[in-house]
């Protein structure tokens, strides 16, 4: 109420929240007054994992959240984490599987690393789970090694699901980026076939796989927006400033496009 009274809504902005503490009357009113992106940490979709973590996340509730999050069409940037007591290859891919079933815009994949001073790094020490115990620039946890060895997954086996898990990742990041490059080509190709001029705005590299054709940054009656990180930011100062020239109904946007 304080952002949207201080005409602060027009500006969007991002957050870092958990999932199953969120509310669908919260994620309306924050996205009233401008959230465009959540990020939520989801570790894992295995109850016994995430109980061996102590995080405590009630999981009909964090996909409960997950749904009304797409609904409000607030953008989610949800966060995966492999390696936990009791993770194998079957419980990384049921994690994967819900990353891909999910579609958020975008996830990270990382490795449960121990650190010093924490429960799990004390469990795999005593346990005897730790491959090295004194070179710290192994713990990493991005870098793509290992260094636990749990009697449920090989330090080796837990670094090839993390490899499959990107490479899958990856391959459906491009398949649905391609699916809205051609969704957004055939919509301009229906409007300039209709007579209209487009004026581009973003990223003229990025957006060169749409063809010329009827392109007028003097005569426009619509606009298109292709940028690699600020298509939001964009679409929001052009309501704000060019409100009487473009409305939404004539800004197309490239990640606004729906992937089946």
């Amino acid at each position: 109420e304080k952002i949207i009274k201080r005409g602060l809504d027009k500006y969007p902005w991002a957050m870092m929240a958990r999932a199953d503490c969120m509310t669908e009357r919260m994620m309306e009113a924050l996205s009233e007054a401008g959230l465009y992106a959540v990020k939520y940490g989801v570790e894992s979709i295995s109850p016994t994992l995430l109980d061996a973590c102590s995080k405590g996340t009630n999981l009909e509730k964090f996909h409960e959240a997950i749904r009304f999050t797409a609904k409000a069409g607030v953008k989610m940037h949800l966060t995966f984490t492999f390696g936990l007591p009791g993770e194998t290859e079957e419980t990384i891919n049921e994690t994967m599987d819900f990353a891909i079933k999910t579609a958020p815009e975008s996830a990270q994949f990382s490795l449960c690393t121990p650190f010093p001073g924490t429960v799990f790094y004390d469990e795999c020490r005593s346990n005897k789970w730790l491959l090295t115990d004194d070179d710290w620039s192994r713990f990493l946890g991005s870098g793509g090694e290992a260094v636990v060895n749990t009697p449920w997954l090989s330090s080796f086996a837990l670094r090839d699901g993390l490899a499959a898990a990107l490479k899958r990742w990856h391959e459906f990041q491009e398949q649905r980026m391609n699916a809205r490059k051609a969704s957004l080509l055939a919509d301009i190709t229906d409007r300039v076939q209709a007579g209209q001029h487009w004026r581009l705005y973003g990223e003229s590299d990025f957006a060169s796989f749409i063809p010329r054709d009827g392109h007028n940054e003097i005569k426009a009656d619509f606009a298109v927006i292709v940028s690699r990180h600020d298509e939001e930011k964009i679409y929001r100062r052009m309501l704000r400033d060019f409100g009487n020239r473009f409305d939404s109904e004539n800004i197309l946007r490239l990640y606004a496009q729906k992937y089946p």
